[in-house]
């Protein structure tokens, strides 16, 4: 079988983390990288051993890729996700996938049209302890009522406390959305200069509570899921497991890779990825006091 040849596009910490998982792959081969920092570009090249490129479509057409990898700014997603779907590559794009759920659903309509491969680097859903959960849920093991508590945190910064919304609770949206189905509704509140607390409404059987916080003294990745006849919960460490096979980074990649070889659809798509922002959106409104968050529902993902 022949090697997926893949580009990554934008090299900073997380296009580094995807670089370091997929060279440690079968199935596929790095064989490019793209960062629109031309300072990098000696270093990249010296670390990776790449040729290094300033954009995708110079890439593309020296390289001959499958498939690229887009680890850029999150305002960068759409324009240059749409841009590997219209040059024939299957695409993993970063989360959150766009800062809008028109982008959302018009990224994702563009790569059904071309048959491409769309994956969202929501590495929460390749974490062991999702799969229990899920097991769990499909079991009928957890009663109903059911109450989620998720808790994310981060030392770095962030300008305001919908940036740490867009950037923290975009995983943990993920895992109650992909196990749960849609809520009925939600709300957030600033709880600090770049800190927030949210609610996901799931109409009396369910309700997940969230508190996202950048300026952390330590980084907090908590899921605490309780119902009358049992309870899950789980940490996510910052040390990696030591067998490549249980990170969640590279079970995602190997994931997408499979899919690229198989024409499949991925665990974490852009369906998934799609109403992972509208809820991301309602609850940014939620912060901006645009008073939509309340009345908001699952129509705001069929649109």
């Amino acid at each position: 079988m022949t090697a997926v040849r893949v580009g990554i596009v934008g090299v900073g910490r997380w296009g580094r983390n995807y670089a370091g998982t997929l060279t440690r792959l079968a199935g596929c081969r790095v064989v490019a990288l793209a960062d629109r920092d031309t300072s990098k570009q000696h270093l990249l090249h010296h670390r990776y051993g790449l040729p290094v490129f300033t954009s995708l479509a110079a890439m593309q057409e020296s390289c001959g890729l499958d498939a690229v990898v887009v680890a850029t700014p999150p305002d960068t997603h759409f324009g240059i996700a749409c841009e590997a779907v219209q040059l024939g590559l299957d695409v993993l794009v970063e989360k959150p996938m766009t800062l809008s759920a028109d982008d959302a659903r018009r990224l994702t309509a563009e790569a059904q049209r071309a048959s491409a491969v769309l994956a969202i680097g929501h590495t929460a859903l390749y974490h062991p302890h999702f799969e229990e959960f899920c097991g769990a849920v499909r079991s009928n093991a957890l009663a109903l009522p059911l109450s989620v508590e998720a808790i994310r945190t981060a030392t770095r910064r962030y300008a305001d406390p919908r940036d740490a919304l867009w950037d923290l609770a975009a995983h943990d949206l993920a895992v109650v959305i992909a196990a749960l189905g849609e809520p009925a509704g939600a709300d957030a509140q600033p709880t600090g200069d770049d800190s927030a607390r949210y609610v996901l409404d799931y109409g009396g059987e369910c309700t997940c509570r969230g508190r996202v916080a950048g300026s952390a003294a330590e980084v907090t990745r908590e899921l605490h899921l309780t119902s009358s006849q049992a309870s899950y919960s789980w940490q996510e460490s910052p040390i990696l497991p030591p067998d490549l096979e249980q990170q969640p980074l590279a079970r995602q990649c190997t994931d997408f890779i499979r899919c690229c070889v198989n024409r499949q659809t991925p665990l974490s798509d852009g369906t998934l990825g799609t109403r992972v922002t509208c809820w991301l959106e309602v609850l940014a409104g939620a912060l901006r006091g645009a008073g939509v968050a309340r009345e908001r529902n699952a129509e705001v993902v069929a649109r």
